[in-house]
């Protein structure tokens, strides 16, 4: 029945076109959309099987409406391909068959098995998934995606890597973020994504998938198929019949009726072999003589036509159907098996494959449907008692054959009981399928399975406190990551309000005020939180238990968030040094990365750079020892702040470059933006302008395309200042426009502030004195109005300048002694060399010459030590100016 590929020629030769990056080293994504039946399918099968590039390793996943909630299903069902991993295997047969596939796989990529496990749903081993178990839900989502890009970039490096992606209209969330963070793999590595989905009337794609394709344009290409014309239409039933010749009034309205849909086309002729009206005979089909077909009445749509077909199938045969529909392709014919009402099964699998309506899965005893439309409508035709037995056989019969381990199937075994309407059943099955999705970050995912427990503990008064605790504090999590920070507030208020019944553990109760705590903290109502928080402590009492003292650390890590955004530093850091002794006690490496990170950030806000580069050290090392490379790539960046805001200029460059280099490496966009941001700001300030721009512009190369809108304002407004000085004032002027529009767009206050200093500095140098001097003192205003004293210390140095270029010493010495003033409570180790030097060009135009030397010499010593050799360079010839010692006397005689 499948016939030859007719009107997708040019389609398939684009496909094509891109495949033959695959020969350079690199990669694309083909995305292609259209209606049900449009025949997308059909074309990746095409595609496959015309690919040029030998021998390219191809994987197949797809994703179904029955797991559109389940964590990671696109991926899941990829790797159950790859791996023959079958849906009903337990943790154990999961294993077993990752040990037999990894062993030909490179080294670097047997490496993440663990990330692997975690992402299918199994609880990794050993030292290495002790490590994972030590992480937040979010941090072990980021080192999942890192870890599945390593793994593809590893596979692709041995052999071309194909992965087809089928019916993305039904992914689920956090698929479609990995997805989208793997995407970008294809500028380096040779990996092709193919994907599917429907797009029918007003639907729309997945936007954010979408506009990445925009990024890699070269790499890209985006198919929008049609339906096919009258003449093509003719020509695929011609095919698909084989010579016969039917009526020309019946061929007429299969081709009209049909409007260009090809499986359209194909099911009306399954419907005349169904209905008998067409046998094979010798390779060919012939029209049953006996039959007049002038005047065959045909099913007006698809729909009509697939349920009729459905309708027409013998008893037993459409009851396997409806229970395969149930079930969800793809399904194991063992597990039809198991329901001992069915007869064989197996036979007649056989005879629905005979029939065109479905076909093997590829692994043994995996059978799936000819098309998702054939499962849809054989859902959705079944009355609603049906479809609930029906849930409720398939329930109980996966429930038997996971013995012991429900709770690793517990997404498939809520979903079978909650549309069996046995919510008692499923509520258990919904927790715990909402906290395997929340362990994996999973929040959207979560969020829906504990909703809908919710909503079955609203019928079940009788239920177990257990539940109901466990209902509160899982919305109360994932609705406070998803910052819905009201509704998880009220979700652990009602969690707490049974322990005013009394029926509530004193340890659950303590878990649930930490959460309520660092809700409340997070909504900003700080003497809520610590109310919360002290409750929560008194209650936990002294913690003798290794998780009784990790808790402890998190409240009082809690607690010092909450002293510190009260700005008061020394409450927060005694809460800090409590919590490091119990997270120490407990070696609880995550909470003491966390409490070590904190007390970084208290120093860094008191201007303490020294203790803060040691506290942020620590916690670099400790998220090291955690295997958290994306909290490793984030802590280098802060280092590299820290460093240079301290004046260890050197040790901030090696700190931002390995930021750069693993943030590179693990696939962080942003953070590559952000690396390189910092790098030219740094090479601007040490006077390497040439070294500045470009990573200026490399940084503008990523943010740009990825609409990284902070990171185009800092880009430009560091870019036009190091063109200024390149004297490319007009390019300099573009920079800052650019910069304004995207600060104004954002509503960047910070950046706001700081760009009419660098118009000012723009105007002075083109002679534009007034209005540089009104420019400046714009950006002094707006500095102080946003509580930025560095900026408006700045902002008054630059109004000196400009005064100073008026030929106006005395005004200029009035305006940097206001950026003197501000200094005092900042500390700025350039900002006040440039000040000194700015004072000493002051006290020289003024015949002030002692005050002048001293001034340029701290001047000059402070851009030694730091390394800002173009600081420097001007000091020096200022130095230069200053009368020798012989003409002074002679000055003074006269």
């Amino acid at each position: 029945m499948e016939a030859k590929f007719i009107g997708r020629e040019s389609a398939l030769q684009a496909m094509t076109k891109v495949a033959d990056n695959l020969r350079q080293g690199l990669g694309g994504v083909i995305w292609i959309e259209g209606e049900p039946g449009i025949g997308k399918s059909r074309l990746m099968r095409e595609f496959t099987t015309t690919m040029s590039v030998e021998p390219p390793l191809i994987w197949r996943g797809r994703c179904t409406p029955h797991r559109s909630s389940h964590a990671f299903s696109l991926f899941t069902d990829l790797f159950g391909h790859a791996l023959s991993i079958q849906p009903t295997d337990s943790a154990e047969q999961i294993r077993a068959r990752i040990d037999e596939q990894m062993d030909s796989w490179p080294r670097d990529a047997q490496a993440v098995r663990p990330h692997l496990e975690a992402l299918l749903g199994i609880q990794p081993g050993g030292f290495a998934g002790e490590r994972l178990a030590s992480l937040q839900p979010e941090q072990l989502q980021r080192q999942i995606f890192v870890a599945m890009r390593r793994l593809f970039r590893s596979l692709s490096a041995a052999r071309p890597l194909v992965l087809i992606m089928d019916d993305l209209h039904w992914l689920d969330p956090v698929s479609a973020e990995l997805l989208l963070f793997l995407l970008t793999s294809v500028t380096s590595a040779p990996i092709l994504f193919v994907c599917a989905q429907r797009r029918q009337g007003s639907d729309l794609p997945n936007d954010r998938l979408i506009r990445t394709l925009s990024l890699i344009a070269s790499q890209a290409l985006q198919l929008r198929l049609e339906r096919l014309s009258l003449i093509e239409s003719e020509m695929l039933l011609a095919e698909l019949l084989s010579q016969a010749e039917l009526p020309h009034r019946l061929t007429s309205a299969i081709v009209q009726r049909s409007e260009g849909n090809p499986y359209f086309i194909e099911e009306y002729v399954r419907m005349l072999i169904d209905q008998g009206h067409l046998h094979r005979q010798q390779g060919r089909w012939e029209v049953d003589p006996d039959v007049n077909l002038e005047d065959l009445p045909l099913p007006s749509s698809l729909d009509t036509l697939i349920r009729s077909r459905i309708d027409a199938l013998p008893p037993e045969l459409r009851q396997v159907v409806q229970l395969a529909a149930v079930v969800g392709s793809p399904f194991e014919a063992r597990l039809l098996g198991a329901i001992p009402r069915l007869g064989d099964a197996y036979s007649i699998l056989s005879r629905l494959e005979s029939r065109l309506i479905i076909h093997p899965a590829g692994e043994a005893g995996r059978w799936q449907f000819n098309h998702s439309l054939i499962e849809t409508i054989a859902y959705k035709a079944m009355l609603k008692t049906r479809r609930q037995a029906l849930h409720l056989e398939v329930a109980e019969a996966m429930k038997a054959r996971w013995p012991g381990a429900e709770a690793e199937h517990a997404e498939s075994l809520a979903y079978h009981y909650t549309q069996a309407g046995k919510g008692a059943k499923a509520l258990s099955y919904l927790l715990l399928a909402g906290e395997r999705a929340a362990a994996r970050y999973a929040n959207q995912e979560a969020r829906a399975f504990f909703e809908q427990a919710a909503q079955q503990l609203t019928a079940l008064p009788d239920a177990a406190v257990d539940l109901r605790w466990r209902v509160a504090a899982g919305l109360g999590d994932v609705y406070r990551d998803l910052g819905q920070y009201g509704e998880a507030k009220a979700a652990l208020e009602a969690g707490l309000a049974l322990a005013g019944k009394g029926y509530l553990p004193s340890e659950i109760e303590v878990g649930l005020c930490r959460r309520l705590g660092e809700t409340t903290r997070k909504l900003g109502e700080l003497d809520s939180a610590h109310q919360h928080l002290t409750h929560a402590l008194d209650l936990l009492g002294r913690p003798a238990s290794r998780e009784a003292q990790a808790e402890a650390a998190r409240i009082l890590t809690n607690l010092a968030w909450v002293h510190f955004q009260q700005g008061q530093f020394d409450q927060a850091l005694e809460w800090c040094q409590s919590s490091l002794d119990y997270a120490e006690r407990a070696s609880a490496l995550n909470e003491l990365a966390s409490v070590e990170n904190l007390l970084g950030g208290i120093y860094y806000s008191q201007s303490q750079w020294a203790m803060a580069l040691q506290h942020t050290t620590r916690a670099m090392v400790l998220r090291e020892q955690l295997g958290y490379t994306w909290g490793v790539a984030s802590t280098l960046s802060n280092l590299g702040i820290l460093a240079q805001m301290s004046g260890q200029w050197s040790k901030a460059w090696s700190f931002f470059e390995r930021s750069l280099a693993l943030r590179q490496e693990i696939g962080d966009t942003e953070g590559v933006a952000n690396a390189y941001n910092n790098l030219g700001t740094l090479a601007r300030d040490q006077g390497n302008l040439d070294l500045a721009e470009q990573h200026l512009y490399a940084s503008l190369k990523v943010a740009i395309p990825f609409k990284l809108g902070l990171y185009v304002v800092h880009a430009n407004l560091s870019l036009a200042q190091v063109l200024l000085w390149k004297g490319q004032i007009e390019v300099a002027q573009a920079a800052l426009i650019t910069a304004q529009q995207e600060a104004q767009a954002l509503g960047a206050k910070d950046a706001l502030a700081e760009i009419p200093q660098v118009e000012a500095q723009i105007l002075s140098a083109q002679g534009a004195l007034d209005e540089a001097k009104a420019k400046a003192e714009r950006a002094a205003a707006l500095a102080a109005e946003t509580g930025m004293p560095a900026l408006e210390a700045s902002a008054y140095r630059v109004m000196a300048a400009i005064e100073l270029q008026r030929s106006a010493p005395q005004a200029a010495r009035e305006a940097l002694t206001r950026a003197q003033q501000i200094l005092e409570s900042v500390t700025d180790e350039l900002l006040a060399g440039r000040t000194a030097a700015l004072a000493g060009e002051i006290a020289l135009q003024l015949g002030q010459y002692a005050q002048a030397e001293q001034d340029l010499r701290a001047a000059r010593e402070t851009f030694i030590r730091l390394g800002a050799s173009r600081d420097l360079g001007q000091v020096r010839i200022t130095l230069q100016l200053l009368p020798r010692p012989d003409t002074t006397d002679l000055l003074k005689s006269l």
